[in-house]
């Protein structure tokens, strides 16, 4: 089996692990994922058919984890939106209050 295949599990597996992020997500979270999204971009280039039977299975495992980790994106994408929109309401809120009216 080729070692960037494995490779490419590996960080897959790891981007799967820090995908599960909670409210209290951080700068440091994001960039990690970043950094390993751009890592496993570099390995992805580099494969090319044709594959043996045990490649495929562990391709199928890659996809399948990728899976997982594109929804887990999504929610915190979606997440984030939420608390962007909650925090422009109150702002407007703040603007248009004013205790001397």
């Amino acid at each position: 089996m080729r070692e960037n295949l494995k490779l490419c599990y590996e960080v897959t597996k790891e981007l799967f692990e820090k995908s599960n992020i909670n409210d209290d997500y951080s700068d440091e979270q994001y960039n990690e994922i970043v950094l390993l999204l751009n890592k496993r971009e570099e390995i992805l280039s580099t494969l090319s058919p044709p594959f043996t039977e045990s490649e495929k299975l562990l391709g199928n495992e890659i996809v399948e984890l990728n899976n997982h980790i594109e929804q887990r994106m999504n929610t915190t994408k979606n997440q984030i939106a939420e608390k962007i929109k909650n925090l422009n309401k109150k702002e407007k809120s703040l603007e248009n209050y004013s205790p001397y009216n």
